[in-house]
C-alpha cells in the first residue's frame, strides 16, 4: 500500500460536484474517495511494475482545485489532445508519463500507465497499458 509523505486536504462533495459538473467527467467512485480522503499529494516511493515496459514509481498524484500544475483539471486540459478521450490523468511518474484512470466504457475504474514517449502509438506497442483493475488494487501493488 502506498503512504504519502505529502497530501492535500481531502475535498467536499460540493467540490466534486462543481468539479464533474465544469469538466463534463463522471469521476469513477473510488478516485472520488481517494480525492475525499486526501485529494492527491506525493507518497512516498510507491513502485510498479508496467507490463511489457518495465518498472516505475509514483512522482505525485493530482487533486482537484489545488492551483498548481498538480492540479487535475489542468493537467486534463493541457493533455487532451493526446491522451483517450475514455481516461484521464490522475498521476505521473518523474519521467513524465502519466498514471490514467479509466472513466467511461470497458475501461471505467481501471488503471492505466500512458507514456508519454510512445503518445502517437507509431511502434506499434499497446499505449496506454492497463497496470491495475481499480485504484484499490493499483495502491495494493505499489511497493514502498
Amino acid at each position: 500500500m502506498i503512504q504519502f509523505e505529502r497530501s492535500n486536504e481531502g475535498i467536499s462533495e460540493k467540490c466534486l460536484a462543481e468539479f464533474e459538473q465544469r469538466s463534463g467527467i463522471v469521476l469513477p467512485e473510488q478516485y472520488k474517495n481517494f480525492l475525499r480522503q486526501q485529494n492527491g499529494g506525493r507518497p512516498d516511493i510507491g513502485e510498479f511494475n508496467v507490463p511489457g515496459w518495465g518498472d516505475s514509481i509514483v512522482n505525485s498524484f493530482y487533486g482537484i482545485a489545488v492551483g498548481d500544475s498538480s492540479d487535475v483539471e489542468s493537467t486534463i486540459r493541457s493533455l487532451s489532445d493526446v491522451i483517450p478521450s475514455h481516461m484521464i490523468p490522475i498521476g505521473n511518474d518523474p519521467g513524465g508519463n502519466q498514471i490514467c484512470v479509466g472513466i467511461e466504457g470497458t475501461s471505467l475504474g481501471k488503471i492505466y500507465f500512458w507514456d508519454h514517449e510512445n503518445w502517437d502509438n507509431d511502434s506499434g506497442e499497446e499505449n496506454p497499458i492497463q497496470i491495475a483493475s481499480s485504484l484499490e488494487e493499483f495502491f495494493t501493488i505499489c511497493k514502498p
